[in-house]
């Protein structure tokens, strides 16, 4: 898998998650709402286990910095000195073999979901060659995750989001706003697999700064009901609410934002090519995309303060 630069999704349709947030509605203050599977996947702090390899630590120590400049220069994650509190751990390590090399990378989440992947290296001797292949692999994992970026406030109908133009996106660019509603995990490696989503309104981007996106929130779906092990859609006049046979939690005017790969597919973009940069399998997929195509809910005078 090549590595997936940011730059390429500047003329593409993005999303953002947010793991959890509070909901105020007109009347009254509604009870904080949790969705288990957006938080198991927050990101907020990152620990670098020590890099190690076979070669008396010849490239991991050089590559551990270099991923640790990636972090910082993205300015998303803290780094912290302390593995304990962290929600993600990253650790590597780099085999010589006779003639190649392995190399394993794994991101470990504090709720347990492991990415991991690995790619084997030609005999290869220059560092900076070697390093490449850490940058690489660090980028694919990172682009299995189902979220870039999450929502830092808002008020109203206006939001403050976390990516900017270091990242990719541009003026007037819309943003799809999901709840994920499932995640998908190897049952016993607790491997991330896939994740099924739901669209929940939609956003412009009316100002970018570097690190930074200010955006107009152009619909939102009016109530969302939380279902686990849902495979079916019911339509309203007004939003579409999924069903299930277990219990359902719905809370009114709840906007989680994230990227959205299963929708982004369906869309051809200028340079007749469909983004498909996350392969993730989506059993949703079509119930999805017929989201996508209802018309534009007005957005109610609301206020909601998100907090991560």
């Amino acid at each position: 898998m090549n590595a997936i630069s940011l730059h390429r999704w500047s003329s593409f349709w993005c999303a953002l998650i947010l793991s959890q947030l509070i909901s105020f509605s007109i009347l009254a203050k509604t009870p904080a709402y949790i969705n288990n599977e957006d938080a198991a996947l927050k990101i907020k702090t990152v620990y670098l286990e020590p890099f190690s390899d076979n070669v008396n630590l010849i490239y991991a120590s050089k590559a551990e910095a270099k991923i640790k400049d990636i972090i910082e220069n993205n300015n998303q994650w803290e780094i912290t000195v302390g593995k304990k509190d962290a929600d993600l751990v990253i650790e590597s390590r780099l085999t010589k073999n006779p003639k190649s090399y392995t190399l394993k990378m794994g991101f470990l989440f504090k709720s347990g979901i492991v990415i991991q992947d690995s790619k084997e290296i030609d005999n290869i001797f220059e560092t900076e060659k070697i390093l490449g292949h850490y940058e690489v692999l660090f980028h694919n994992l990172k682009s299995r995750i189902p979220f870039h970026g999450i929502i830092l406030s808002r008020t109203q109908d206006q939001v403050t989001i976390n990516i900017g133009a270091a990242h990719g996106v541009v003026p007037n660019q819309e943003v799809i706003a999901i709840h994920i509603v499932k995640l998908n995990l190897h049952p016993k490696t607790q491997a991330y697999i896939s994740s099924e989503k739901i669209v929940l309104g939609k956003i412009v981007l009316t100002k970018v700064d570097e690190f930074l996106s200010f955006g107009k929130i152009e619909f939102e779906r009016d109530k969302l009901s939380s279902t686990h092990g849902t495979n079916r859609t019911r339509r309203t006049s007004r939003s579409t609410r999924r069903v299930g046979s277990k219990k359902t939690t719905t809370v009114r005017k709840i906007l989680d934002l994230g990227w959205f790969d299963s929708v982004l597919t369906k869309y051809k973009f200028p340079n007749g090519r469909k983004q498909n940069s996350i392969a993730v399998a989506d059993s949703n997929d079509q119930g999805l995309s017929r989201t996508m195509a209802k018309p534009r809910v007005p957005l109610r005078a609301v206020h909601q303060t998100i907090v991560i």
